[in-house]
């Protein structure tokens, strides 16, 4: 699997630059790839070049989400340039909604290839997830904390290449040692501390849902979860039962799954020690 992004040199440079605001009308809109609680997610095609893009559609009806929408602004241009990080082109804006121009990643979401296989061979998670730890690392040293990974928010390239994607919960952290006291993202890959909503600090928290990702491509579901918010955090608090794993994965796996779903945040496994992992190391990205 190859490390380039989706996007070719010369694809790139006929989309319009970081920062400027864009014209919708420069742009044929398309089908219907998404909804949530922001909007909708249509495709796109650039009518000067016939680019493919997606464009995320952000009601902004009576101010809704604006501060939101801002920060979502800032986080994506801060994390430009990384090659598993989903790309913003430029950003479109009317009077009752935001646009965002972003790349399109034509191979679905990662939640979706899990379901169809069921689980994931080692082989390939380890290169998906050293792509979204590189990412991670990417986002951190920017100062920026997802606050939502999951399989959902994670997009695939048509050559195969994972790209984090949906920022809408996102923050930017400064300084670094500040406790967070909003909880938010899915509740089934929140660490034990979020689930607390006592504080909690934002960079062992992507730690944790970072693990949750990598138990569910290679398990085919996640850890803990419960309809009731109480008793999901009890398991979480339970920490991961290496016994409970299926017997086929590589003891070195079993290793990094259980330093990422270290219920004490303070032991958590960081970043820099997953990327120099051995299991980690292996892959080629």
């Amino acid at each position: 699997m190859q490390s380039a992004p989706c996007l070719g040199k010369a694809d790139q440079d006929t989309i319009p630059s970081w920062g400027l605001q864009g014209d919708l009308e420069s742009y044929a809109l398309g089908k219907l790839i998404g909804r949530g609680a922001f909007g909708k997610v249509n495709v796109g095609v650039h009518r000067a070049t016939s680019h493919q893009v997606a464009l995320k559609m952000c009601d902004t009806k009576g101010g809704a989400h604006c501060k939101r929408l801002q920060t979502e602004v800032e986080v994506l241009v801060r994390l430009k340039g990384h090659p598993s990080v989903v790309r913003l082109h430029e950003t479109i804006e009317t009077s009752a909604q935001v646009i965002f121009v972003l790349e399109l990643c034509t191979g679905g979401d990662l939640l979706r290839l899990v379901k169809r296989r069921r689980a994931l061979a080692e082989g390939c998670a380890r290169v998906l997830f050293a792509q979204l730890m590189s990412a991670v690392a990417h986002m951190h040293s920017v100062s920026v904390a997802h606050r939502d990974l999951k399989l959902e928010n994670l997009l695939l390239c048509s050559n195969g290449r994972l790209k984090v994607a949906d920022f809408g919960v996102a923050t930017v952290v400064e300084p670094l040692d500040k406790k967070l006291r909003d909880s938010c993202g899915t509740p089934s890959y929140m660490s034990p501390e979020v689930l607390a909503e006592q504080g909690y600090l934002a960079w062992p928290a992507d730690v944790w849902s970072s693990g949750i990702v990598l138990y569910a491509m290679l398990c085919g579901a996640v850890p803990f979860k419960s309809d009731s918010a109480e008793e999901l955090k009890l398991r979480a608090n339970q920490g991961l039962n290496p016994s409970t794993l299926p017997g086929h994965l590589s003891s070195s796996v079993v290793d990094l799954l259980v330093r990422h779903l270290e219920v004490d945040a303070a032991n958590r496994i960081a970043v820099s020690e997953t990327l120099q992992h051995a299991w980690v190391e292996e892959a080629d990205q």
